[in-house]
């Protein structure tokens, strides 16, 4: 007859493998929230964006509702000098526009 028999480790052993494995998992969740605290913030970041686009926007809107009112008074009053303002204020909120936008078109 063949006996087998099998003794578990010491329990000094078997608390440093717990203790081993506990330290393992701790780096783990500090690894996680990291990339949560990473996302996080990604986050923040993304809605500050999209919060400045908006009023960026909101403020073109404004704008290009009160040329069309102004062109509108110059091409009524047949006034040239008037008609040119509005083109050129156009152009500059167009530019300023390109410009806000350029650094966001880059990756």
């Amino acid at each position: 007859m063949i006996t087998i028999s099998f003794s578990p480790p010491a329990p000094d052993a078997r608390i440093g493998q717990i203790l081993t494995a506990i330290s393992t998992l701790t780096v783990k969740v500090d690894h996680v929230m990291a990339t949560l605290a990473d996302i996080n913030t990604a986050l923040a970041r993304d809605e500050a964006s999209e919060a400045k686009v908006l009023a960026l926007l909101t403020a073109q809107a404004a704008s290009l509702t009160d040329l069309a009112a102004q062109l509108a008074t110059a091409i009524a009053g047949n006034d040239p000098v008037a008609m040119q303002a509005v083109v050129d204020k156009m152009n500059a909120d167009a530019d300023a526009l390109d410009a806000a936008v350029a650094p966001a078109a880059s990756p």
